[in-house]
């Protein structure tokens, strides 16, 4: 888990390649949503082969994030990227995302956090291989 400058998190972004009819592409406005005026953003990266895949990462990111969030600071947005097969299991990305909303969603009205995920498809990859990155956008308290 790091700390990002703006202009590494868009480079960190740019370097995510979408060339697949099945990506779940998100512009730059999605971007801008969850990184606009933000304080510092953290980036979690995990990867893993295996039944459930997606799952055992968001939950590693997560508490990753947990054990290194910096004091005083509020979670205002987390964007989320999966890079798998395009036959990759979809019901185990929304598994994945389930956990995310279930942690994070709604914690405060005074705190609307925004959550948003893509896709970049790449048949080179195992059917059971999951690569995710996520972004944490927080400000201060």
């Amino acid at each position: 888990m790091k700390i990002l400058s703006k202009e590494q998190v868009e480079a960190q972004l740019s370097s995510i390649q979408r060339d697949c009819k099945n990506d779940i592409f998100l512009d730059m406005e999605d971007i801008e949503l969850i990184t606009k005026d933000k304080d510092s953003v953290m980036i979690g990266v995990c990867e893993n082969k295996s039944n459930n895949s997606s799952s055992k990462i968001i939950t590693s990111i997560i508490n990753d994030f947990e054990n290194n969030r910096p004091p005083l600071t509020k979670l205002d947005g987390i964007l989320v990227y999966f890079q798998v097969h395009s036959k990759y299991d979809t019901c185990m990305m929304l598994d994945a995302m389930e956990i995310v909303y279930n942690k994070y969603d709604n914690q405060s009205i005074d705190n609307q956090i925004y959550i948003l995920f893509g896709t970049y498809c790449n048949d080179k990859l195992d059917i059971d291989y999951a690569k995710v990155t996520v972004f944490f956008a927080l400000s201060k308290e």
